[in-house]
């Protein structure tokens, strides 16, 4: 029973070791570059619709031109938050690594100990077995 109880417990730090050294995550820059992209669009829309309610006799080259020029110095304006959100992605991609660290060298460490263990385990159901066979003998 003591042998099954310690094969339980590597088989189960083996599924905890597999999860945690399989940890990934995707980068996300390609992701806020599409927000980006999507924010820029989102502005011109906008502007569009905007000026088509409040200047409807504003068309063409110079409505177009318009529209970017004030896009791009609006997105110029706002550039800071985005490359906050970038700060941040790296900074928690930092922290995610050091975390998969500290927990990859804990898992070792256990995993020396169980190896400690079984050991030990092992030399006590020899003696265990050793005692069995006196007391068989004495009988």
């Amino acid at each position: 029973m003591t042998g099954l109880f310690a094969i339980h417990i590597v088989s189960n730090w083996a599924v905890l070791k597999t999860k945690i050294m399989a940890l990934d995550y995707g980068h996300t820059c390609p992701d806020i570059d599409r927000s980006i992209t999507a924010f820029k669009s989102d502005i011109e829309s906008y502007l569009s619709n905007m000026l088509d309610d409040c200047c409807p006799m504003l068309e063409g080259k110079q409505k177009e031109d318009f529209i970017k020029d004030y896009a791009e110095q609006m997105y110029n304006d706002f550039e800071a938050n985005f490359e906050d959100v970038r700060k941040t992605n790296e900074d928690m991609r930092k922290e995610a690594d050091r975390q998969i660290d500290y927990a990859e060298e804990k898992l070792s460490n256990a995993e020396e100990e169980i190896e400690d263990l079984n050991a030990r385990i092992e030399e006590l159901e020899g003696q265990v077995s050793e005692l069995e066979s006196e007391l068989d003998a004495v009988s």
